[in-house]
């Protein structure tokens, strides 16, 4: 069988040829398998499977002929000795067999998996090379390790907006005029954005001191995908102090904003 190929394919396969098998000889046989999924879908009816539906049809011949072929179940490696030396003949062929796959068939799942990598290709080229983005590159060179880490685990809200930019920060709220200034309220002249706020603002130094004693890791735009992946979790607490804090700090502003602006005139 081609490599792709499921133990599924295979186990139907396999009973495919020993029905034939048993057919020709024309006396009444028991056959015996280990796969209880590829014996339900044949017992069941309800398979479209093309392997099962021939496993049906030769079924169905061998009694108008007269003849009495089972299918019986056993259980897998528990020492039954016809079972344990079918297993032992099946891997010896698969190792050391010549012959051209006859049975190349994809299954679903193979397709399913080849989709999804070559989406995973398209769409890490299109990051790469993309102009936007830039601060989710910080903490991901690429698109294969950004879906590993999303699947794995559920970001909070405040971290999924540091690995976005997109959130509380002067940087970007200025952008969309919600903000008249892009400065970090560290008065250093920077504008606030996510590079300053981790690595650079004085407001959150204790906060990044006590970030590097307890990962043993320096804090720096470099070495942000590595702390991520080894100390998530206190990365992720350091993040949400600096949004929460840049949350109140530009609403204030915002409230005093308002309350100076002189009020319609009629």
């Amino acid at each position: 069988m081609a490599p792709y190929c499921t133990v599924y394919q295979a186990e139907l396969a396999a009973l495919v040829g020993a029905i034939g098998e048993a057919a020709m000889g024309g006396a009444n046989v028991n056959i015996c398998s280990d796969s209880r999924s590829s014996l339900e879908a044949i017992a069941g009816g309800r398979s479209r499977n093309p392997r099962v539906v021939e496993i049906r049809r030769h079924l169905v011949e061998s009694r108008r002929n007269g003849q009495n072929i089972k299918l019986h179940w056993v259980k897998a490696h528990v020492g039954t000795e016809g079972n344990e030396r079918a297993d032992e003949l099946a891997r010896a062929a698969a190792d050391t067999s010549k012959v051209k796959a006859v049975h190349v068939e994809y299954p679903l799942s193979h397709i399913k998996k080849e989709v999804r990598r070559k989406t995973l290709e398209e769409w890490d080229r299109r990051y790469r090379e993309g102009v936007n983005g830039g601060t989710t590159k910080l903490f991901f060179s690429n698109i294969t390790e950004a879906h590993k880490n999303i699947r794995e685990r559920r970001f909070s809200p405040e971290m999924t907006q540091v690995l976005t930019g997109h959130g509380p920060f002067a940087g970007y709220l200025c952008r969309f005029k919600l903000k008249e200034s892009p400065e970090c309220e560290c008065d250093s002249g920077v504008e606030q954005s996510i590079p300053h706020l981790l690595t650079e603002c004085p407001i959150f130094a204790s906060s990044r001191c006590d970030l590097e004693q307890i990962t043993g890791m320096s804090l720096s735009l470099q070495g942000l995908p590595d702390m991520l992946a080894c100390h998530g979790t206190h990365l992720e607490a350091f993040c949400q102090k600096i949004t929460r804090r840049t949350v109140r700090f530009n609403k204030s502003i915002a409230r005093a904003g308002t309350a100076r602006r002189p009020a319609p005139t009629c």
